[in-house]
């Protein structure tokens, strides 16, 4: 690493220190409760205790993230060759894109859980 991208991020690491260590002395003094706001040190121990159950969930979900890329990927793939390639797929596809891309994420969402 150059000496000159430590400077670069150094700022922003100091501004978060500085940021944790007042939480933590600040919601000490304060006597803040943990169950409205837990401090950085209780967040700490709470995730080195639940450590296993949080691996095994962002190795589910991390599967599932990559997964899917990997079929949006290759059905996209396939739409837009089958779109370039065939005008009968251009007219059967290019309405149902359209109409998708006018839908929002939010929107979309519950719909395809259901």
């Amino acid at each position: 690493m150059r000496p000159a991208a430590a400077r670069d991020w150094l700022p922003a690491v100091g501004v978060f220190v500085i940021v944790l260590v007042v939480w933590e002395v600040g919601f000490q003094l304060l006597g803040v409760q943990s169950f409205l706001i837990p401090r950085p040190t209780v967040i700490g121990e709470q995730l080195a205790s639940d450590s296993a159950t949080l691996m095994r969930g962002l190795l589910f979900t991390g599967t599932e993230a990559v997964l899917g890329l990997v079929v949006g990927v290759a059905l996209g793939t396939a739409a837009g060759f089958a779109t370039a390639r065939w005008a009968s797929a251009r007219e059967v596809l290019l309405p149902v894109a359209i109409g998708a891309s006018t839908i929002t994420i939010i929107a979309f969402a519950p719909i395809t859980l259901n």
